[in-house]
C-alpha cells in the first residue's frame, strides 16, 4: 500500500512508538524498536503455538486407525495384528505424537514469555530492547520451524494410513491443505529466517565482546554457546541415549551453536566483492531451523518440570521428549557428526534406541492421543473416530456420497454421470481393448 499526495491527519497516524511533529520532523521510536517487535512477535508466536492443533488431530486419526486396522497374524496370535504393533508404523507415527506434545508445551511457554516481554516493554522499552530483539529472532525461527514440523507430520500420518489416508473420508487431506498456507503469512518460511540470522550473529558478537544484554529464557543458551561447542555424546550403548533428556537438550543446543559459528565463519571468509548474505541463504535457513528445534525441545522439557506433578505422567512425557530429540538427531545426524557431538559408532545407536523407545510408548499411544481431547465432530474422519469402528464408518461415508446415494435409492443416478463420466469410462475400456 502506498500513498501519493494524500494528506493523513496526525491524529490518525498510529503514533504510539514514533511520531511526526507539526513541522514534519520524524521522531524515531524511543524504545529502539522493542515496541515494534511486540505485535510481530505475538502474531508469529500464535502461529508457532497453533501448529500443535492440526498435528494433534492428524496424530489422533492415524494412531486410532493404526490401533484398529489389522493385518497378518502374529506368531502366537489367532487374530491379525493391529498395524500399530509393527515397528515401522510406530517409527512413523509415534514421533508425530511426540512432536505434537512438544509443540503444545513449547507454545504455552512461548506465549507466556511474550506476555512477560510485552509487560517489560511497557515499563521500560529501552531496557527491554535486547530481549525484544532476541524474541523477534526466536519467533521468526519458530514460525518457520514449527509449521514445517506440523506439515511434514500431517503428511507422514496420511501416508502411514495407506489408501484410507489418501481418501477425503479420512479427514487427513483436508487437514493438510488447510494448514499448508501457514508457510506464507507473517513472512515466508525461508525469507523470515534471514531476520533470525541477522539478530543472532550480532548477538554472538556482543557475547564475545562481553556486552550482551538480557536475553529471553528460550534463547539464553546462546550466552554459553562456546561451552556448548565442546559438548560431546557420552553414550556407549543405545540405552544410554534414553536415560538423560537434559543431555539431549544440550545436544540440540550444541548443534544450533555449531551452525551459528559455521554461518559466521562462512560469511566472514568471503571476499569483499561477494554478497555474503545472499551466498549463505541456505545456511541461514538451516541455522535458524536448528535454533527453532533447540527451543522446542528445551521449552518442552522445562514445561514438563514446571507443570507436571504426577510421576507416571512425567515418565511418559519425558519419553516423548526423548523420542522427539532422537528423531530430530537421526534426521540431521550429518550435522551432529560434522560438529563432533556424535561419532560414527554412536550414530549407529540411534535407530535401535528409537525402536526400543517406540516399543515402550506403544501401550500409551491411544491414551496419549485421546488426551488431546479431539471430538469426532472436530476430526470429521471416518477412520479416526473414538469408537474405532472405521470399517462401518467408511461404508456409511461412501453410501452417503451423492453419486452412490442416488443409485442406492433406486434412481438412475445423476445426469452428470451419464453425460460426463460414463463416456470417459467407456472410452477408457474401449481404448484398452
Amino acid at each position: 500500500l502506498s500513498f501519493n499526495r494524500v494528506r493523513i491527519p496526525r491524529f490518525n497516524m498510529l503514533a504510539k512508538f514514533s511520531q511526526v511533529t507539526k513541522d514534519g520532523t520524524y521522531i524515531k521510536p524511543s524504545s529502539g524498536g522493542a515496541g515494534v517487535y511486540g505485535s510481530m512477535t505475538l502474531v508469529r508466536g500464535y502461529i508457532a503455538a497453533g501448529a500443535f492443533d492440526p498435528l494433534a488431530s492428524a496424530a489422533t486419526i492415524a494412531i486410532r486407525y493404526a490401533a484398529t486396522r489389522r493385518q497378518e497374524p502374529g506368531k502366537e496370535q489367532t487374530l491379525e495384528r493391529p498395524v500399530l504393533d509393527y515397528s515401522s508404523v510406530q517409527f512413523r507415527l509415534l514421533p508425530q505424537v511426540a512432536t505434537a506434545y512438544a509443540l503444545r508445551f513449547m507454545g504455552y511457554l512461548l506465549l507466556n514469555e511474550i506476555d512477560d516481554l510485552n509487560a517489560r516493554i511497557k515499563e521500560d522499552p529501552k531496557q527491554a530492547n535486547a530481549a525484544a530483539s532476541a524474541m523477534h529472532a526466536s519467533t521468526c525461527a519458530l514460525k518457520s520451524c514449527c509449521t514445517y514440523l506440523t506439515a511434514d507430520g500431517i503428511e507422514e500420518c496420511r501416508r502411514a494410513c495407506g489408501g484410507h489416508g489418501f481418501s477425503n473420508f479420512s479427514g487427513l487431506p483436508k487437514l493438510y491443505t488447510n494448514f499448508f498456507q501457514s508457510f506464507t503469512p507473517e513472512g515466508d518460511n525461508w525469507l523470515l529466517t534471514q531476520q533470525t540470522c541477522s539478530i543472532i550473529l550480532r548477538t554472538l558478537g556482543s557475547i564475545d565482546n562481553g556486552t550482551a544484554s538480557s536475553m529471553t529464557p528460550t534463547s539464553s543458551y546462546l550466552l554459553k554457546y562456546q561451552e556448548l561447542l565442546q559438548v560431546r555424546c557420552k553414550a556407549v550403548n543405545s540405552e544410554d541415549l534414553l536415560d538423560d533428556v537434559e543431555a539431549l537438550v544440550q545436544a540440540l543446543q550444541h548443534r544450533a551453536a555449531w551452525l551459528w559459528t559455521e554461518l559466521r565463519e562462512a560469511t566472514s571468509s568471503m571476499p569483499a566483492d561477494v554478497n555474503s548474505k545472499e551466498e549463505t541463504l541456505v545456511q541461514q535457513f538451516e541455522a535458524a531451523r536448528g535454533h527453532g528445534i533447540a527451543i522446542v525441545l528445551s521449552s518442552f522439557v522445562q514445561s514438563i518440570s514446571d507443570q507436571v506433578e504426577d510421576i507416571d505422567s512425567m515418565l511418559v512425557l519425558h519419553r516423548l521428549a526423548v523420542l522427539f530429540a532422537l528423531s530430530q538427531i537421526q534426521k540431521d545426524r550429518g550435522d551432529f557428526l560434522a560438529s563432533g557431538w556424535l561419532s560414527p559408532s554412536q550414530a549407529r545407536l540411534l535407530q535401535p534406541a528409537i525402536t526400543a523407545l517406540c516399543r515402550k510408548l506403544r501401550p500409551d499411544a491411544v491414551p496419549l492421543v485421546d488426551a488431546f481431547g479431539k471430538s469426532d465432530f472436530e476430526l470429521s474422519s471416518a477412520i479416526g473416530s473414538y469408537d474405532g469402528f472405521y470399517e462401518q464408518r467408511l461404508l456409511d461415508a461412501a453410501a452417503g456420497d451423492p453419486l452412490n446415494e442416488a443409485w442406492n435409492s433406486g434412481g438412475p443416478g445423476p445426469a452428470e454421470y451419464w453425460q460426463y463420466l460414463k463416456p470417459l469410462m467407456s472410452f477408457g475400456r474401449g481404448a484398452s481393448g
